[in-house]
C-alpha cells in the first residue's frame, strides 16, 4: 500500500487525487484547507504532491490562507518522493527524493499542449474581435512556445515566431525588440523581454500581451501600465482548461514513480 499527501490547491490536483484514490493500492490524504493539516500527522508517507507552484520557503497557499509546512517536509524520510511543478532551492535541499514534474518528458509535452489550448481560450476571452482579424507575435520556442506555434499553424493564423538567436523561419529577439509588435503578443520566455518603448501610443487596447511566464516576468511594470496595452498574466492554464487531462498525467506520473500504487 502506497500512502501519499496531495495539496489540492488546483483543479487538476483534484482529479489526480480522485484517480489515485480509486486504487486498491493507494491511500491518499487531500489537503485543501488549514483544518486538513492535522491529517498529515498520520504518516509515514511515500509521496507528497505539492501545489503546482511548489514552495520556496516551506509555506503553501491553501484555500483559506498561507500554511507553514516546514516541519512536515523536513521530517519526510529519505525514501519519500516529493513532487512539485517548479524547482526551488528549498525543495532541493530537503532530505527526501525530489522530482520537478515539468522535467518529465511525457508530462511536459502534454502539459504544453494543454497550455497552448489555454492561451487560445484567453485570446478568445480577452480580445473583442475574431482571432482571425489580429496579427500575432509568438515569443519563445521551448515546450510551450513550440506547442503554441503548432496550434497557430493549425488555425492558419499567420505569426512571427521570435526566439533569442533567430533561425530558419524565426526572428531574433533582439531584432524584434527594435520593432513595433503585432497586435497580439504571446510570451513564453521567462524573462523581462518586452519593453515599453516598443508600443507606440494609440487608442485603448491597441495591443494585447498574453504573458505565460510564471508570475508575469515577461514585461516590466511600465508596459503593464500603458493604457493602450491590455496585459494578461496567465494563470496555470492546464488546470483551467483541461484539469481532468492534466490530473490524469500527474496520476500516471505517481504510478510510474511508485508502481505499487497502480490502479485497478
Amino acid at each position: 500500500m502506497v500512502r501519499g499527501v496531495i495539496f489540492e490547491t488546483d483543479s487538476r490536483l483534484t482529479y489526480t487525487a480522485q484517480e489515485l484514490r480509486r486504487s486498491d493500492n493507494a491511500e491518499v490524504i487531500r489537503i485543501r484547507e488549514k483544518d486538513d493539516l492535522p491529517k498529515m500527522q498520520r504518516g509515514p508517507w511515500d509521496f507528497v504532491l505539492l501545489p503546482i507552484r511548489g514552495t520556496a520557503d516551506g509555506t503553501v497557499e491553501l484555500a483559506d490562507g498561507k500554511a507553514d509546512i516546514r516541519s512536515f517536509l523536513e521530517k519526510l524520510s529519505s525514501d519519500a518522493l516529493l513532487i512539485s511543478g517548479v524547482e526551488t532551492d528549498y525543495e532541493k535541499q530537503l532530505s527526501c527524493r525530489y522530482i520537478n514534474f515539468q522535467k518529465d518528458r511525457t508530462v511536459a509535452r502534454k502539459n504544453s499542449e494543454y497550455t497552448a489550448e489555454g492561451i487560445l481560450y484567453l485570446m478568445l476571452r480577452e480580445t473583442p474581435r475574431s482571432i482571425a482579424e489580429y496579427t500575432y507575435d509568438l515569443l519563445g520556442d521551448g515546450n510551450v512556445g513550440s506547442a503554441m506555434h503548432r496550434l497557430l499553424e493549425k488555425l492558419s493564423l499567420p505569426h512571427r515566431w521570435i526566439v533569442r538567436d533567430g533561425g530558419k523561419g524565426k526572428l531574433a529577439l533582439e531584432d524584434w525588440q527594435g520593432m513595433i509588435p503585432s497586435e497580439v503578443v504571446i510570451n513564453t520566455i521567462p524573462a523581462a523581454v518586452i519593453h515599453s518603448c516598443q508600443f507606440p501610443e494609440g487608442k485603448p487596447d491597441s495591443f494585447y500581451i498574453f504573458d505565460i511566464t510564471s508570475g508575469g516576468k515577461g514585461a516590466g511594470q511600465k508596459v503593464k501600465e500603458k493604457p493602450h496595452v491590455h496585459y494578461v498574466c496567465a494563470p496555470p492554464l492546464p488546470g483551467l482548461v483541461a484539469p481532468a487531462s492534466a490530473g490524469h498525467l500527474l496520476a500516471e506520473l505517481v504510478e510510474r514513480m511508485m508502481p505499487e500504487s497502480g490502479r485497478r
